[in-house]
């Protein structure tokens, strides 16, 4: 970035933060997981600096990014909990654990999560129960595990792979 871009971001960045994070925890109600996206906000800005300096409400431009970020991320939510939970199970979806919920779907006559279990090392396991069924941030998962936050990321996406190669009929058909 030039020394102008630099000094801008940074203006706005200082402008911008808390109220930004205000939103993200009120919609949210997670302070890790607001000010995770936060930070994404702002690394969008990054890569669209050239559009933020020239738009005429930077503040509106990086609140309509945090909103996107936030039903993309609801979105995202969802779709795991989908995959764990069949729409005709009568599973609660609050279910305390993918043990406690998972317990009485069947795949070939063993649970999904006996299933899934089989196909992922302890440390998977892990992973993915932090993250997907108990929403934990990827900041705190890479905390717990002493990993960078992208190879937590990386992790997951490889957990998921796996699990799409174990389980072909669960993909997604476009």
């Amino acid at each position: 970035m030039r020394p102008e871009q630099d000094a801008f971001l940074e203006a706005v960045y200082v402008e911008q933060f808390n109220k930004l994070l205000i939103y993200a925890r009120a919609s949210l109600r997670d302070p890790d997981r607001a000010r995770e996206l936060v930070q994404d906000v702002f690394h969008e800005a990054v890569l669209h600096i050239e559009v933020l300096m020239a738009h005429e409400n930077p503040g509106g431009w990086l609140m309509k990014t945090l909103k996107n970020k936030l039903l993309e991320y609801e979105r995202n939510r969802q779709k795991h909990l989908a995959r764990f939970l069949s729409l005709d199970s009568e599973l609660h979806p609050q279910a305390a654990s993918p043990d406690d919920a998972l317990a009485g779907v069947e795949e070939d006559g063993k649970s999904v999560w006996t299933a899934v279990r089989e196909h992922l090392t302890e440390e998977e396991q892990y992973i993915l129960r932090r993250i997907v069924w108990e929403g934990a941030t990827h900041l705190q998962v890479a905390k717990e595990r002493n990993l960078s936050v992208y190879a937590s990321q990386k992790r997951l996406q490889r957990i998921r792979e796996k699990l799409y190669q174990a389980f072909p009929e669960r993909r997604k058909r476009k």
